[in-house]
Parts: C-alpha cells; structure tokens; sequence
C-alpha cells in the first residue's frame, strides 16, 4: 500500500526526493519494483526495474535491507504544458512524449516493521513528473505546437492583429468621442440644475413672503373683529352699568339719609345728657348753699360729702342710660351698614353675571368669523404648500433625470474602457505569445 500525497508527484522529479512504500510482502524480502510502480504519479507507468546492490543491514529481531536501483518510467500519454491562449484557444506544447523512457536511480530503505515490510526510496536521479499533464486536462478547444491546426492558428491570427489593432484605434476614437459627449452633457445638466436650483429659490422666497403676508392679514383681520365685538359688547354691557350705577346711588343715597338721622339721634342724646348733667349741678349747688345757711361746720361737712356722693351717682346713672341709648345706635349704624354691603354684593353679583353672559355671548359670536378667516387662511396656505412640494418635486425629478443620464453615460464610457484595455490586454498577449512561439519555432 502506497502512502503519498498528491503533492509528493512534483517532489519526485528532485535529487535526493524520498518515497515511503508499505508492502505485505512476509519477511522473504520487499517486492521493490510493485512497490516502486505504486509510487509514480498518473500517467506514468514503470518500464523496467532492476537492482544493482542489496545489502542486509539489520537482525532477525529487525530485519532491514538498503537497496540501490536503476529503473526506467515513461509516460502513457503525451504529457503537455498550456504556454498560451490564442483566439480562445489553448496552445499546447510536448514536454513528454507517450512511451519516452526516462532512467531514474535510487536507494531503497526496507524495513519489516509487524507484518509488512516499509520502503522508503530515496531518489538520486529522475526526471520531472510534473512537467506536464494530458490534452484531456485543457480546453476541448486546444492546439498543440507543431501541428497544422496551430499553424493555421498562429497564422490567422497573426494576420488579425492589424485589424484588431485598427478596431482598437477607433474604439478609442470613440472613447475620446463619448468622454467629450459626456463633458458636454455634464456642463449641460449642471446648467439646467442651476437655473432649476435659482427658480426653486426664488419661488421658495415668494411662498415664504406670501405665507408672511397671509399671516399679517389673518392677524388684522382677527383683531379688527375682535376690536368690533369688543365695543359691541362694551356698548351692551353699558346698559347694566348703568343700572349698577343708579342703584348703588339710591342706596348710597338712602344710607347717608339713614347715617343721618342716628346722628342727629345721637346729638340729641348728648345734648339730653348734658342738660340732664347741669340740672343735677344745679340741684346740688342750690341744696348746698341752703344747707350752708342751717348746718353748721359739721354737719356741713357731712352734708358735704352725702350730696357729693349723690350728684356722682346721679351723673352715673345719666351716662349709662346716655351709653345703653348711644349702643342701640351704634348696632342700628352697623346693621343698616351689612345690609348696604349686602346690597351693594348683590349689585356687582347681578352685573358680573350679565357682564359674563354677555362676554360669553360675545366669544359665541367670535368663533364663527374667526373660523372662517382662519380656515381661509390654512385653504390658502395648503395652495402654497402645494405649489413649493410641486417646484421641488419637480426639481428632484430634474436631479433624477440628470444623474440617470450622468450614470448611462458614465457605464457607456466605463464598458467601453474595460472593451479596450481587455482588447489591449489580448492583442499584446496574442503580439507577444505569437513573437515568443516563432522564436522558438526558430
């Protein structure tokens, strides 16, 4: 059984490559030709195998045999190298005919390792068995050198390259055409994108300018509506003043009549004190001068002090009647004085309710105008917006349409540079596999 890789076939064509066979062969001796034949690469075959010296080298208990050799390979089929490609085809040269010995000279290692023996060659001389691989393995359009087919081959296209070579010029004459075209139409759109650019401005200003002015007039219209329900509603609301007026003087009126009268009460009572307080004077003074006239000194005295008491009392009792009279007055003064500000709260309560259901009558009236001048002014300002989504739109589609053009014209120039340089890649090739093949020829 052979163990290699794919690789080792290149390996074998140099000095000194080494080969590793496994032989179940007993322990007669390794079969060295079988195992050397397993160790060539496809498509070659081994033609003779002989050994020139063998010497044992190991024991009994490990047997080993050192082997020089001398065998001849060839291939089973012509072996070929791809040197080029012309017309879309492969051109083929022989670098190993089918049946060519080659000699190849070596050293085998055995050694019987369990049931098998292992053999390793080691190689000293051999020719490159991966200088070439079988037709079958190229193209199925394929010539091979020397032959008529290559040198119709060779001679065609050969006789092309002139035409190929006036084909390349006026590609490139169209390529300057189409790069000169391609700055033309550029200039050309980015003109047209700049006009469409400035109009779009300018009706971007104007819109803005327009929208500017229909909210400055939706502003006046709305306040010049409120300044005339405003005066509306002050000129109804007057009517209530009016009457708040008129019966907070009737009352004010009537409370200063009242205030008034306790007053003059009171001045009357002040002045009954007063002359009540003289005549109690009076009465003591006289009693005391009639007393001067019977009492004497002591009894004066005494006389004295009782009629003192009494005209303290009698003055006493004067004031606290004056006091109790002044009270009632005074609650009378602070009664008469709630129910003004009673009145007087349900006066402003009155005319702030009619204020306010005039005031809500008002705002009722309000929003049906201002409605409808707010909804003219978002129906005219939905227009202009219309008409700005329109321009750009409009722009954009320009843009689009522009860069589309720009791109078909930039892949038209682009495809027609890749044609030339893989026609200037092939015809240079062609030029130079042709120039290298009658080199060669010669």
């Amino acid at each position: 059984m052979i163990r290699a890789t794919p690789s080792s076939w290149q390996r074998l064509g140099l000095l000194a490559s080494m080969a590793v066979v496994l032989a179940a062969c007993g322990n007669s001796g390794p079969d060295l030709k079988a195992h050397y034949q397993e160790t060539l690469p496809p498509n070659w075959t081994l033609e003779s195998f002989s050994v020139e010296a063998k010497e044992e080298v190991g024991t009994k208990v490990a047997p080993e045999v050192h082997s020089r050799f001398k065998a001849e390979v060839a291939p089973t089929t012509d072996l070929v190298q791809k040197v080029g490609t012309l017309a879309d085809t492969d051109v083929l040269k022989v670098t190993v005919k089918k049946g060519e010995d080659n000699k190849v000279f070596g050293i085998a290692r055995s050694r019987y390792i369990g049931e098998e023996w292992k053999t390793r060659f080691e190689l000293s001389e051999a020719p490159n068995f991966g200088a070439g691989k079988p037709a079958s393995e190229f193209a199925a359009k394929q010539v091979v050198v020397g032959s008529s087919a290559y040198r119709n081959l060779l001679k065609s296209t050969k006789d092309s390259l002139e035409d190929r070579d006036k084909k390349l010029e006026e590609k490139n004459k169209n390529l300057m055409a189409a790069i000169a075209s391609f700055n033309t139409l550029r200039q050309d759109l980015q003109t047209k994108a700049n006009e469409s650019s400035q109009a779009l401005n300018q009706t971007r200003q104007q819109i803005q300018q327009q929208r500017y002015a229909l909210q400055q007039q939706e502003q006046r219209e709305t306040q010049a509506l409120r300044q005339t329900q405003l005066a509306e509603q002050q000129k109804r609301t007057s009517v209530f003043k009016q009457t708040l007026d008129q019966n907070v003087a009737e009352l004010d009126k009537n409370y200063r009549l009242d205030g008034a009268k306790f007053q003059a009460e009171r001045i009357k009572l002040n002045e009954a004190r007063t002359a009540s307080r003289n005549k109690l004077r009076a009465d003591y003074d006289r009693d005391i001068a009639a007393a001067r006239k019977t009492q004497d000194r002591a009894g004066m005295t005494l006389y004295l002090a009782q009629a003192q008491e009494k005209l303290r009392a009698d003055n006493a009792a004067v004031d606290a009647k004056y006091n109790e009279e002044v009270a009632q007055i005074r609650a009378k003064e602070t009664e008469l004085s709630n129910q003004r500000r009673a009145r007087l709260e349900e006066f402003n309560t009155a005319y702030r309710q009619q204020v306010e259901e005039v005031r809500l009558a008002t705002v009722s009236d309000q929003q049906g105008p201002q409605g409808e001048i707010k909804q003219q002014t978002q129906s005219q300002t939905a227009k202009l917006d219309e008409e700005m989504k329109a321009a750009t739109d409009a722009h954009q589609a320009l843009m689009r349409q522009n860069n589309n053009q720009i791109n078909a014209k930039q892949s038209e120039i682009r495809e027609l540079q890749n044609q030339i340089y893989q026609e200037v890649n092939t015809l240079r090739r062609d030029a130079q596999l042709i120039d290298q093949l009658e080199k060669q020829a010669n």
